[in-house]
């Protein structure tokens, strides 16, 4: 794909900007100084491409939604791409594609095609990269290039999924886990781990029970771990004995054809590709064998039917006389029938012209008076009037007609010249009587520049008509509609504070969104707690966790009581132990009431622990429910605060809007149409300037028409109207019928003024014209006179009588030249009728010598019908000589052909003798019977080659695959059968023993928790969540960290394996770029580095390179990639951003040279600042096509070439 034209209409500070990108070399050089927009240009291509940034940097001359950019491109077919790319969120690009059958619609998805595998992100950095990025790319090609370049070359397309799939394994393992990381899920998860275990064994008092309960989920869990052990044994026994059933077959198939391949009957001495040859080249040899049969069989075919045709060869050699005489036949008879009637017609004219001859001599002259050439004795047959004389008579009668019709035509003339003369006189005299119009011409003379005045008046009033009608149009539809006065002055706001308040409009509309939501989720949240709270408390009553300590606090009293009475006997506390409700120091004065009470309250005690014991759950239920409905509060809270916020934010973006708008006394709406309408009104705004603008131009023009129009009226109506004017001029005429008239007038003056010269001209030369015919008529006279006396002295030298008028006597003379042609006439035919009857006699004697020499006999009848039957005869021998050729010639093809078949079979039955030497047979039943074995044992080896693959695929290769075949080989398919059911059923008994070892676990784990009072319960709950979500956590995490591992390793082998021809290409393009001074580039596979040999061998890695070699060394692999891409896939434009900067001339032209080599492949696009380059491009790349980029960059402006 590469660019013909390109056309920046409006993208930052350029407008209108087109460049001519073809050219025949495909490198492009684009100049310009600094700040003259090449970086831009750059962006500008990114941009068409791949679609303009969100928040593009190159909208501050611009709003976005006017940003374009026009380009035509071409790809690698020759399909010619016509885009233009707007900043716009949908339908971005528009275009179509030029075919040869058609134009077709282009759009993103289409147009995304030609990039394939290249990134935005990819294609600025190796495609169109400026020198700032060729510089800070060094790490990115050191570390991520390897992959992203190296690796990508090698593996094509697919390095980008690659490279995208392993990021995000990378990224997943990292979220889940870091050595030294805090917040990841499993780090957070083994903290809280460790910290529930302490809090539980915190939590857990010592007794007895809880010992024995913790004795008993050792045994559970002890109990537990055997059956996963053992349930791990024999799933992965299972899992083997299905993986043999599954091969069983296999394996035993391919024991088999291996057992069949031992068989030395398959050994043969012929190869399968000769096997396979063997019954194609006995069908071949039998159908040659019948060919060349066929071929032989039609030889002596031809042969029969060329001696059935016999050539008469004798006739044949006469045909040229046959011909001839067949040419002659047709007049010969027409002769032959016609001369006896013709001689007989010429005679009786002959006889006719005598007499004519005598009728016209005799009338005239007599015997004695007439001339020897004239006598009867010489006419007719022997008039002697020479042609010469009767010329000569002929050319004075056509003089004296000529003076006469002269004569006559001056006469006419002459009368006419005279009569013109008179009337043009008459009309002179009036023409010369009427007066110029001088005041007329004047203003005439005036009226050019005035009228041009008037026209502009014209149009911009035209003008003004048309923008009055445009403001009202727009003004009416302009909502809301801003006062029509001063529409020129309206302060709008700028397009970059609409978009921020639209922008800020839009955050916080999203914000109160999300804050109406947060809103109604912390609603539903705390409903629903409190609601599982009502549902919880509604059943029965819990015990209060305050009154099992008090319980307990008066046991411990009474205890201490019962204590002191066995040992001192006093109750002096019973009174407060047990309370005056119940016992009254009267009632409690014995031991039997005493321990009565004590057994009370340690049964009160009891009772209550059981009832806390029992209802734990629910407490912890109730607890957790009471917390989560006060964060709910407390949410509520946040969310009110935060949602009031918002409306306050909003009331202050209001105010801010409103005081954006109140300068043009409109009330804004939303900030959306807002904006369209501030496009509307600041078009509005532009057009009202223009009116000012074009009225302010027009008000010199008004009184200076006014004023020639008032003048011109003036003269019109004082002055006479000429008589071919049809129109009056009156005080309402207007401004085209007065300049009209104006001219009339004056086109009138001025016919008048050259009518009068030509009458006056015309006049003199009728006068001088009638001295002239007034001398030629004498002349005309006098040689009327000699041609009269010529004519009569020559009608007499000829015998005419003298006294003939002209006419008469040159009519005379003429009929006797007539008379003379026609007897001469009638003398030819006559000899020819006599030479005709000479060569009827010579075509008889012709014929006659030809059927001597064909030794025939004259046939009776006339000759022309034994021509004609010996044409038919000849006609004849040729169709038999014809078809004996043919039949020949064809003989001659199908010997030709018999040689080619003869050759081919003996070719064939070589072949075949070969094949039956290198099978060691003699007949072709055995050569068959050998192919056919030689194809079962090529079939047997490619099934079993088959069954080897898929026997590997099942059960690996080397020792695994060794061990399995092993037991293969000692098993039988109902054994496997047998322990593959008998393994379920073990597996099915053990999963249930270990389904109940879990339930008496957590049984067991659920009565120690109980004894450890709520918070160990709750504890408990926690610590088994935890266990459960960091087992899933760490399963993830050594999935991703396995699977990211593997491929990176296989992804690295590969590139390993497949990046040396681009390591090559790139070491080829620096060791040119540097001049030879840089023989290799190399990867140091420890640190996965580029480094470079020179051509001392030292290694030298980028950083110990100069700043402009390293440059050189990332540009040559970046241009190693792009000819790589190019080759694979639709070539790309490369566009350079002064990269050349920090080389120096040699090697700059070296890079220059190596830039014009790989814009063979694709188009590359070279901006720059400096003419260095373009002198150094001129001299080793002259086909290259060079630009100039104008130093500041007006509304519109073309770039120019370069002169070369």
């Amino acid at each position: 794909m590469k660019f013909e034209r390109l056309e920046l209409e409006r993208f930052g500070h350029f407008e209108s900007l087109a460049l001519d990108l073809r050219g025949p070399g495909g490198l492009v050089v684009i100049h310009g100084p600094n700040e003259a927009g090449k970086t831009t240009l750059l962006r500008a291509i990114h941009g068409l491409l791949f679609g303009i940034d969100e928040r593009s940097p190159y909208g501050f001359r611009f709003p976005y939604q006017a940003m374009a950019i026009h380009a035509t491109l071409q790809d690698s077919a020759g399909q010619r791409l016509e885009l233009v790319r707007r900043k716009k969120r949908k339908d971005a690009l528009l275009g179509h594609l030029r075919t040869d059958i058609g134009e077709v619609a282009l759009d993103e998805p289409r147009f995304t095609r030609y990039f394939g595998s290249i990134t935005p992100d990819l294609y600025r950095a190796v495609f169109g990269f400026t020198h700032t990025d060729l510089q800070q790319g060094a790490e990115l090609l050191q570390v991520a290039g390897l992959a992203e370049l190296l690796g990508g070359g090698a593996l094509g397309g697919g390095a980008e999924a690659v490279r995208r799939v392993l990021g995000d394994l990378r990224d997943e393992a990292d979220a889940l886990f870091k050595t030294r990381g805090k917040n990841p899920p499993i780090n957070r998860n083994l903290g809280a781990l460790k910290d529930a275990r302490a809090a539980l064994r915190d939590a857990t008092f010592q007794q007895p029970q809880y010992l024995a309960l913790t004795h008993a989920l050792k045994d559970a869990r002890d109990t537990l771990a055997s059956a996963d052990t053992e349930l791990a044994r024999l799933r992965l026994r299972s899992a083997r004995v299905h993986a043999l059933l599954a091969a069983f077959e296999d394996f035993h198939a391919h024991q088999r054809l291996l057992a069949r391949l031992a068989d030395p009957a398959l050994a043969t001495p012929l190869r399968p590709e000769d096997a396979e040859r063997v019954r194609p080249l006995l069908t071949e040899l039998r159908a040659r064998e019948q060919r060349h049969q066929t071929l032989t069989d039609e030889l002596e075919r031809l042969e029969r039917r060329a001696a059935q045709h016999p050539v008469d060869h004798a006739l044949l050699a006469e045909a040229p006389a046959v011909e001839r005489l067949v040419r002659r036949v047709e007049a010969v008879t027409s002769r032959r029938r016609e001369l006896p009637r013709e001689r007989e017609r010429l005679a009786h004219e002959h006889t006719l012209l005598r007499a004519e001859f005598t009728r016209l001599v005799g009338a005239n002259l007599s015997p004695e008076t007439a001339p020897h050439h004239l006598s009867p004795e010489t006419a007719p047959d022997g008039i002697a009037a020479s042609p010469a004389e009767l010329e000569q008579v002929r050319l004075a009668l056509g003089r004296w007609r000529r003076t006469r019709q002269e004569l006559q035509v001056l006469a006419r003339g002459e009368a006419d010249d005279e009569a013109e003369l008179a009337a043009l006189r008459v009309e002179a005299t009036a023409l010369a009587d009427q007066a110029p119009d001088e005041r007329g011409a004047a203003l005439l003379a005036e009226l050019e520049s005035v009228q041009a005045a008037h026209a502009e008046l014209e149009r911009g009033e035209i003008d003004l008509l048309r923008i009055d009608t445009e403001l009202e149009q727009a003004l009416a539809r302009l909502h809301p509609r801003p006062a029509a006065t001063d529409l020129d002055r309206l302060p709008l706001p700028s397009f970059a504070a609409v978009q921020d308040m639209q922008s800020r409009h839009l955050d916080g509309e999203r914000e109160r969104r999300d804050a109406l939501e947060h809103l109604a989720q912390e609603t539903a949240e705390l409903a629903r707690v409190e609601a599982e709270l009502a549902a919880l408390l509604a059943g029965e009553a819990l015990p209060d966790p305050a009154r099992l300590a008090e319980a307990r606090q008066r046991r411990d009293e009474a205890w201490q009581l019962v204590r002191q009475q066995l040992l001192a006997r006093t109750s002096a506390n019973q009174r407060d132990l047990f309370g005056a409700a119940e016992a009254t120091p009267a009632r409690v004065t014995d031991r039997r009431t005493l321990a009565r009470g004590f057994e009370r309250a340690l049964a009160d005690t009891d009772q209550l622990a059981d009832q806390l014991r029992s209802f734990a759950d629910r407490l912890a239920q109730k607890t957790a429910l009471t917390h989560a409905a006060e964060r709910a509060r407390l949410a509520l809270t946040r969310a009110r605060e935060r949602l009031a916020a918002r409306d306050a934010a909003e009331l202050a973006w209001s105010t801010a809007w409103q005081a954006l708008w109140r300068p043009t006394g409109i009330t804004p709406g939303a900030p959306g149409p807002m904006l369209a309408w501030l496009g509307d009104a600041a078009s509005l705004r532009d057009l009202a300037a223009t009116r000012l603008r074009r009225a302010l131009g027009l008000a010199p023009h008004r009184p200076r028409v006014h004023d020639f129009e008032a003048r011109l009226r003036d003269h019109l109506l004082s002055s006479t109207a000429p008589a071919s004017s049809t129109a009056r001029v009156t005080a309402t005429t207007p401004w085209p019928a007065l300049v009209q008239q104006l001219r009339d007038r004056d086109r009138s003056a001025q016919t008048r003024r050259g009518r009068l010269e030509s009458t006056l001209a015309r006049t003199s030369a009728l006068e001088a014209a009638l001295a002239r015919t007034t001398t030629a008529r004498g002349f005309l006279e006098r040689d009327l006179a000699g041609a009269a006396d010529e004519l009569q002295r020559r009608t007499a030298a000829l015998g005419l009588p003298p006294d003939l008028d002209p006419e008469t006597a040159v009519e005379r003379l003429e009929a006797l030249a007539d008379l003379s042609e026609r007897t001469a006439t009638n003398t030819r035919l006559r000899a020819a009728n006599d030479l005709a009857l000479v060569a009827l006699a010579d075509f008889d004697a012709e014929l006659a010598a030809l059927l001597t020499r064909l030794r025939r006999d004259p046939a009776p009848g006339e000759p022309e019908l034994q021509v004609e039957s010996l044409s038919r005869e000849l006609a004849e021998a040729r169709a038999a000589a014809s078809t004996h050729a043919l039949a020949r010639e064809e003989a001659e093809d199908r010997g030709r052909e018999q040689l080619r078949v003869h050759e081919a079979l003996a070719e064939s039955r070589r072949e075949y003798d070969d094949l039956l030497a290198r099978a060691g047979v003699r007949d072709e039943a055995a050569l068959l019977n050998m192919s056919e074995r030689t194809l079962l044992r090529d079939q047997l080896v490619r099934s079993c080659a088959e069954l080897d693959l898929r026997l590997a695929r099942a059960l690996g290769e080397g020792e695994p695959r060794a061990a399995y075949e092993a037991e293969l080989r000692a098993s039988r398919r109902e054994a496997l059968i047998s322990e593959q059911d008998a393994l379920t059923r073990q597996i099915s008994e053990l999963d249930q023993r270990r389904i109940s070892a879990a339930l008496q676990k957590g049984r067991h784990e659920h009565e120690a928790q109980q004894l450890g009072g709520d918070r160990a319960a709750r504890i408990g709950a926690e610590l088994e969540v935890l266990k459960s979500e960091l087992e899933e956590q760490i399963d993830r995490y050594l999935l991703v960290h396995l699977a990211e591992r593997v491929l990176d390793r296989v992804t690295d082998r590969y590139a390993r394996e497949n990046q040396p021809a681009l390591l090559q290409h790139t070491s080829e393009l620096f060791h040119r770029v540097t001049e030879g001074r840089h023989l290799r580039v190399v990867v140091q596979p420890e640190t996965r580095s580029l480094a470079t040999v020179d051509r001392n061998g030292q290694l030298r890695s980028p950083s110990d390179l100069s700043s402009g070699t390293r440059e050189q060394l990332f540009l040559a692999l970046r241009l190693a990639y792009i000819l790589d891409y190019c080759d694979r896939s639709e070539p790309l434009p490369v566009v350079l951003d002064d990269v050349l900067v920090n080389f120096d001339d040699d090697r700059a032209a070296a890079c220059l040279a190596t830039l014009r080599d790989a814009a063979r492949h694709t188009q590359v696009i070279l901006l720059t600042c400096h003419r260095r380059e373009v002198d150094l491009t001129r001299k080793v790349a002259p086909d290259a096509r060079i630009l100039e980029l104008p130093g500041e960059s007006p509304p519109a402006r073309v770039a120019r070439p370069a002169e070369a």
